[in-house]
């Protein structure tokens, strides 16, 4: 069992081209869009850095070559980045299966490249020491676009403002997988990764860690807008780590 500040890989999923994002992927590979002048990718490196855990596998696919060339130029000395493209069409499952032995039988941290958040990657870490489950998955509230209503029968009962929905929970795309999860993504690699979290939660091997604090997924140009509009808030602090 890996305890905190153990050496521990970080597996980072950045082979989409974020579609929801028109030209400004045309270019660029979603990850390597800019907030505050830094690619999406190198804010969620920073992320794990700042908690201490600076080895991470990168697995590419749209766009890899521009991937592989910013960090051939933007290498910190304390980290180990290996990029593994595994083609602009593979799925999570595939990409997951291209670097099992990149792992060495151990657990990882796995992670989005579109997500922010300022989650303690150390308690997502202890939670899943103390679950004994194949994945530990962080959970998050998700944010409304639109007002919900709430209707019996033709009768408005209640409006929720758009905004944040403490009642929900969603997938934040950041999670610490035993490597036992390669057993179950070489049975259902070609039903995809969504699949598989299901399969786990039907034979209750995933644990759920719940955070109420800053979370952002970075899905479309209205997104970065509001992104922005936090730099200009906070005085360009974009995210202040929890401890």
């Amino acid at each position: 069992m890996l305890q905190t500040g153990d050496v521990m890989k970080v597996v980072i999923l950045a082979g989409g081209r974020g579609l929801r994002l028109n030209n400004l992927t045309d270019e660029l590979p979603k990850p390597m869009i800019q907030i505050d002048g830094i690619p999406l990718i190198q804010h969620i490196i920073n992320h794990y850095s700042h908690y201490g855990f600076n080895e991470f596998i990168i697995c590419t696919g749209y766009k890899s070559e521009v991937i592989e060339e910013y960090f051939l130029n933007n290498m910190p000395d304390e980290m180990s980045i290996k990029i593994v493209n595994s083609g602009e069409y593979s799925s999570i499952a595939d990409r997951l299966w291209s670097i099992r032995k990149e792992i060495n039988n151990e657990p990882f941290l796995l992670s989005y490249a579109d997500n922010l958040s300022n989650v303690n990657i150390n308690k997502i870490l202890d939670s899943f020491n103390k679950s004994d489950r194949i994945l530990t998955l962080v959970a998050v509230h998700p944010y409304i676009e639109y007002g919900v209503l709430n209707l019996k029968g033709n009768n408005l009962v209640s409006f929720k403002e758009k905004g944040i929905d403490k009642n929900s929970w969603i997938n934040g795309g950041f999670m610490v997988a035993d490597y036992r999860i390669f057993d179950v993504i070489n049975k259902y690699q070609s039903k995809g990764f969504g699949y598989i979290l299901e399969y786990l939660a039907s034979i209750n091997n995933i644990n759920i860690y719940k955070h109420d604090g800053f979370w952002k997924a970075i899905d479309n140009n209205k997104d970065l807008l509001y992104m922005e509009s936090l730099l200009e808030e906070n005085g360009k602090i974009l995210v202040e780590y929890e401890e």
